[in-house]
């Protein structure tokens, strides 16, 4: 996998969501939707939606961002992970994506933390402490260790959407 730091000024909107007791949907998209196919960077654990990137094939740029939590906790750690914002956005490329292959699947399976009025949708894999953000828009960014996506940061989460994550009971 590939980023590239671009100036990003596409404007976007977070969706966090109870779907039922156990369920929320976080997602990130893009206001200005393109026309046509997205390419899709999928991580799965075989036992629920997978995480899904979907991406402009055109510059590499995010179109959307979806995740469900399902039955799990939410719950407040100590040890998160030091983010250094880097300031800027990114394009994503992976050599693998074309007109015939427009999905990439990968085995991931995720955690989550609650900081404050954060949370992090984290790959349960990392063990790095220090993380790179990549600004989706002033409230979201793309964590990246080393040229590979580790996760997603909802920042400055609202009184609605910690209501919409309590009312499932994801959130100790």
């Amino acid at each position: 996998m590939k980023f590239e730091k671009v100036f990003n000024n596409k404007k976007y909107i977070r969706k966090i969501e109870c779907m039922g007791e156990g369920l929320v949907l976080f997602e990130i998209s893009v206001v200005d939707k393109r026309i046509g196919q997205n390419y899709h960077l999928f991580y799965e654990d075989k036992r629920k939606p997978p995480l899904d990137i979907a991406i402009n094939p055109e510059d590499g740029m995010i179109e959307y961002v979806s995740y469900f939590v399902q039955d799990e906790i939410i719950n407040n750690i100590s040890d998160i992970p030091v983010i250094i914002n880097e300031g800027m956005g990114i394009s994503i490329c992976n050599k693998d994506f074309n007109e015939n292959n427009m999905n990439v699947t990968l085995d991931g399976k995720f955690k989550f933390w609650k900081s404050e009025n954060a949370i992090l949708i984290l790959r349960d894999d990392i063990e790095e402490r220090v993380l790179n953000a990549y600004r989706i828009n002033d409230l979201n960014n793309v964590l990246v260790l080393d040229d590979d996506f580790v996760g997603i940061e909802f920042k400055n989460l609202n009184q609605e959407e910690m209501m919409e994550i309590k009312n499932s009971k994801c959130l100790l």
